[in-house]
């Protein structure tokens, strides 16, 4: 199965994977103060499936449901990583106040933005490798 699959992160064949992007836009009132911040979170989590035509065996299907069952949940934990940094976001981007120098501001939020971004892209890496790509929370067939 592992062999077949579609999923990769760094070059690793893996059984699933979570692939997260986050777009920002924001309104000012007055010179350059945030009032609204809008945070786009797309999350794609690509799984294995069973072919649904075929006729599939009891001894295959249970195991297969167990494991499906073990990665769904792994992969939650890499959309959890998601939602956090864009609520971060969000809050990030309301909390400059009204600064002084707008085109400043601007490139401060892109750079906090970009930062918060890896921030949670490194936590769901280090989770990756400390659970070996699910393997110690599971998942394995």
């Amino acid at each position: 199965m592992l062999r077949k699959s579609p999923a990769k992160t760094e070059g690793r064949k893996l059984y699933g994977v979570t692939k997260w992007k986050i777009n920002t836009s924001y309104e000012f009132k007055g010179k350059c103060r945030v009032t609204k911040a809008h945070v786009d979170l797309s999350i794609s989590t690509l799984l294995p499936r069973l072919t649904p035509k075929m006729s599939i065996k009891f001894s295959v299907k249970s195991p297969f449901r167990k494991f499906e069952s073990k990665l769904i949940s792994y992969q939650k934990k890499h959309e959890k990583y998601a939602k956090q940094a864009a609520q971060e976001i969000e809050k990030k981007l309301l909390s400059y106040g009204s600064p002084k120098d707008c085109d400043k501001a601007r490139k401060i939020m892109r750079i906090d933005i970009n930062n918060i971004i890896e921030k949670y892209k490194m936590k769901s890496k280090v989770y990756d490798k400390k659970t070996d790509y699910g393997r110690t929370k599971g998942v394995k067939i």
